[in-house]
């Protein structure tokens, strides 16, 4: 589990790479301390995935995407001012979390409408 200040500073997928190698502490920093996302997902791309990791992505994302929305009020008013709406990350890199021209799973959209839904239901 990671430790300490998820404040809005820190990108959850910064976060999300880290938990990859949780125990390795220079490869914790080199994510928490990364300039921009693009520099932690090339950190996490040279990283061999073990069956494990594939499994328990979606919910490692969901814990992280949760406790910084639960740290960010300006972040959770956004994410309930969405309503009931789809919600769909575009990111032409990367079609595991996102959509490009029209083809993904949209697995980050699909995450943050379950946690929208998780605070309605309360």
């Amino acid at each position: 589990r990671l430790q300490g200040d998820w404040s809005s500073d820190v990108c959850s997928s910064d976060l999300f790479n880290a938990h990859l190698l949780k125990d390795d502490y220079i490869y914790v920093q080199k994510h928490l301390n990364s300039k921009t996302p693009f520099i932690s997902r090339k950190i996490y791309q040279n990283v061999k995935k073990d069956i494990e990791w594939e499994e328990n992505s979606l919910c490692i994302m969901k814990k992280v995407l949760k406790a910084k929305i639960d740290q960010n009020s300006d972040v959770k008013f956004n994410l309930l001012n969405t309503g009931f709406r789809k919600i769909v990350f575009n990111d032409k890199h990367d079609i595991f979390w996102g959509i490009a021209d029209g083809n993904g799973k949209n697995n980050l959209g699909i995450l943050l409408c379950e946690i929208r839904d998780s605070y309605y239901e309360k």
